[in-house]
């Protein structure tokens, strides 16, 4: 879910992608190499992986400059060891203008050797020089549901994030905003007090229940994920079958039983505790993601997709909850999760107390005509 694009934030972004195409499935032995800092400033901004008719998979470029550029002979592919005669290029004659946008898709007279994954993959953008490949920019994304594109999304601290959009594909004009699920991570407590433990609350921000399963497959329930020692996605918590959130409730997720937890912290009784967790979270930093199951496939995979993601830290910008018994608590429940201007130190459950429905989402929006959507933009 991250390109390494922003050199400024390199370090941290090269740790965060570490962790991003872990968690969603792809390939992580083949971790984009840091694009050259005279690279021109075309920037991978829209991927279409999950493309039933009459879509097909896409990925657009985006001129971040005033500047045209030349895209003749440029390669696409969704591996670097995959061999060259397998990769997209694009056409002699191509142009990119200032601010314009250029879209690769596997149609005619482009038509590529390879497909991208719904259950997530890598996209690797490359110029040529003196019959050289030379990286331009590279994105890693989890899984998607149909017809769902990922999107470039810089945070306040420059990093750059490839998530889920809000609304149909917008390939060929601005993106949309980022998709913010209904249902999301509200506090993190990962540092608690000697006689505390760890939790996580999820909130519905909207006006409707939500069921925690896929209802056409009760079995397949939501997850909490983390990662491990070793940066591994690690399966934190699976939630038990047939939970449903009523609208504007939270659901706390424990470290400790729900009993034990109740003794620690002052509840109400009315407030659900579900637990224990199989693993705790890292005090220095963690990518914890809420994911939904999809629809199986015809060999009866099924694929995650991330709801709701947070890569937190235990350094500045992001707040300081270290030793001192405080919480990550979200300022907005409807705005992106992944940035730490979104996040402030709370006392312990603080968040229990404040509203949870920010903001009504209708999901019906996602099947208004592509008509409507071309009229009238993003929502």
């Amino acid at each position: 879910m991250l390109s390494l694009f922003r050199l400024p934030a390199l370090l941290l972004s090269s740790l965060f992608a570490l962790w991003a195409a872990v968690a969603s499935g792809a390939d992580p032995s083949f971790f984009p190499a840091v694009p050259r800092a005279d690279s021109p400033p075309i920037v991978i901004n829209e991927i279409l992986a999950h493309a039933d008719p009459p879509y097909v998979d896409s990925v657009e470029l985006y001129n971040d400059s005033g500047m045209g550029v030349d895209l003749s002979g440029w390669l696409l592919t969704d591996k670097p060891n995959r061999p060259l005669v397998e990769w997209v290029r694009i056409p002699d004659g191509t142009w990119i203008g200032g601010n314009g946008y250029y879209v690769v898709s596997d149609q005619k007279p482009v038509k590529w050797s390879f497909g991208l994954s719904e259950g997530g993959d890598s996209i690797y953008l490359y110029r040529m020089e003196g019959g050289t490949p030379l990286l331009v920019d590279a994105a890693i994304f989890g899984a998607s549901p149909r017809p769902k594109s990922f999107i470039r999304h810089v945070d306040s601290i420059e990093r750059v994030h490839y998530t889920l959009q809000e609304g149909l594909p917008t390939l060929a004009a601005p993106n949309c905003a980022p998709l913010i699920g209904e249902v999301v991570l509200e506090e993190l407590m990962v540092d608690p007090a000697a006689t505390g433990g760890e939790y996580v609350v999820v909130a519905n921000r909207t006006a409707a229940a939500v069921p925690l399963f896929d209802p056409a497959q009760p079995a397949n329930s939501w997850k909490l994920l983390g990662q491990n020692g070793s940066g591994e996605e690690n399966e934190m918590f699976v939630f038990p079958q047939n939970i449903t959130l009523s609208p504007g409730e939270r659901l706390i997720l424990s470290e400790q039983t729900p009993a034990q937890f109740r003794q620690t912290y002052p509840i109400p009784p009315s407030v659900r505790v579900v637990g224990p967790l199989t693993s705790g979270m890292s005090k220095e930093g963690e990518r914890v993601t809420l994911a939904r199951p999809r629809e199986p496939e015809l060999d009866g995979t099924v694929f995650y997709a991330a709801v709701d993601v947070v890569a937190y830290r235990n350094t500045a910008p992001w707040p300081d909850v270290a030793e001192n018994g405080q919480a990550l608590g979200r300022i907005r429940l409807d705005q992106f999760a992944d940035d730490p201007a979104n996040w402030r130190a709370v006392a312990p459950l603080q968040t229990l107390l404040q509203p949870s429905t920010h903001r009504a989402v209708d999901s019906s929006r996602s099947y208004l005509p592509l008509i409507y959507l071309s009229a009238y933009g993003c929502w």
